[in-house]
């Protein structure tokens, strides 16, 4: 028998070995009650500090009997254990179909779970336009050890030079934010072609998901995926670098899910630092717009006398202020919005004679969506509201006495929501 909790074993293969491991290292992996042998693609025996490579053979025999399983290494196309530029220049031209990879090589090239990275560009082709007007969209892939380096391998493997003034939006997969795309965003940063007003977006899987779905056979450009949140609710590059280099808060990002026929993109990713650690739900996350002062937050729905009522939210101010009892911050949320009522019921009658129990309980769901926004937010310990900017401006000494993550879950606030309904069809609309 053969078994490893390191590697994936199917019928002829053995995949997902890591680079650069010798083969000491890799043999102490496998469980086996036979007798284990490595095979160079000469036919020699490899050695016990030698690197293991994509293309040897792993024997395991016993007596008569004897398992034969081809070697892919993470990257590794060259066969000699390791992931040069040789190998991610090959394996961009493989992805481009210049050439093909073949059993094991091809197992090897997929770096979707290894530490590289990988970049899935729509970019548009200007010299190929499907009519004189609309430039044709392209997707192509690459990949690297950084960002930087996945780019210049695809400049290298297609001859296009990559337009960062241009560039629309970054979008990360989720695996990468919940380890953290400081990294990742650092070359985005630093660039001097890339614009710091950039969007950026976490999907609920892969990014390659989002950046080539199609609607009705066409890929759906990146300016309405952008286009998907209001630009002041909206999370760029520089929003995000300067929560992250602040001690008193956290950043957000809005989240893209692709169904069968759209992109939506209702819930927020919440952030520790750079790592997504919490997701707030369609109505957390649009209570977190409201504690944000958003001027437009979208459609609420709630029960009412067995109806169900919507609302458009928008143009919410909210102040915070804050204060210091029994030596524990507490914070003191007053949120303001107009809800304009879309539909009204027969149940109902006159909407405009119940217009104040509507206020009521609208109020009262608000209230209560904003407290569990709030709390999903602290007990992660993340400060996605800046209540940490808030204390330090109230009463700076004791801010600089605390350690102010290790706090958050401790503080308090009381928060009251106040809506101004306007009704379709009245004098107050």
């Amino acid at each position: 028998y053969l078994e490893t909790e390191y590697n994936r074993i199917e019928e002829k293969y053995i995949s997902r070995v890591e680079k650069e491991i010798t083969r000491q290292e890799f043999t102490n992996n496998l469980k086996t009650n036979g007798t284990i042998k490595i095979i160079k693609q000469n036919g020699e025996e490899l050695g016990e500090k030698e690197l293991v490579g994509t293309g040897m053979i792993l024997q395991i025999t016993k007596g008569q009997e004897k398992i034969e399983l081809k070697i892919a290494v993470n990257g590794d196309v060259s066969g000699d254990g390791k992931v040069t530029a040789q190998d991610l220049s090959t394996i961009n031209k493989a992805i481009l179909k210049t050439i093909i990879l073949e059993d094991e090589y091809k197992i090897a090239g997929d770096l979707d779970e290894n530490e590289n990275y990988k970049i899935t560009v729509q970019a548009y082709d200007f010299k190929n336009p499907e009519d004189k007007n609309n430039p044709r969209i392209r997707i192509l892939e690459c990949y690297g050890q950084s960002v930087s380096e996945s780019l210049e391998n695809l400049k290298k493997s297609t001859g296009l030079y990559p337009m960062y003034s241009q560039n629309r939006i970054i979008i990360f997969g989720s695996n990468l934010a919940k380890k953290g795309i400081k990294k990742a965003i650092d070359f985005f940063s630093r660039y001097y072609e890339n614009r710091p007003s950039v969007k950026l977006r976490v999907a609920k899987e892969k990014a390659e998901d989002i950046i080539k779905s199609k609607i009705d056979g066409k890929i759906i450009k990146s300016s309405e995926v952008r286009d998907l949140v209001d630009e002041k609710s909206d999370t760029n590059i520089l929003d995000f670098e300067k929560s992250i280099c602040t001690p008193y808060s956290d950043p957000s990002m809005f989240i893209l899910e692709k169904n069968e026929n759209e992109i939506i993109c209702e819930n927020l990713a919440i952030f520790n630092n750079d790592s997504m650690v919490e997701t707030l739900d369609k109505y957390e996350t649009m209570a977190s717009m409201i504690i944000k002062s958003a001027p437009k937050i979208g459609i609420y729905s709630f029960k009412m006398k067995d109806n169900l009522v919507s609302c458009n939210l928008e143009n919410a101010k909210t102040k915070i202020k804050a204060d210091i009892v029994d030596n524990i911050p507490i914070f003191y949320v007053e949120s303001k919005l107009k809800a304009i009522l879309l539909e009204s019921y027969e149940n109902f009658g006159d909407v405009k004679s119940i217009e104040s129990e509507i206020k009521n309980e609208l109020d009262k769901n608000l209230k209560n969506i904003c407290e569990k926004s709030i709390n999903k937010s602290l007990s992660n310990k993340c400060d996605i509201f800046k209540f940490g900017k808030i204390l330090r401006n109230k009463n700076p000494k004791y801010f600089k006495s605390i350690e102010w993550k290790n706090i958050l879950e401790k503080i308090k606030f009381e928060i009251n929501v106040s809506s101004e309904i306007s009704v379709v069809g009245t004098d107050n609309q």
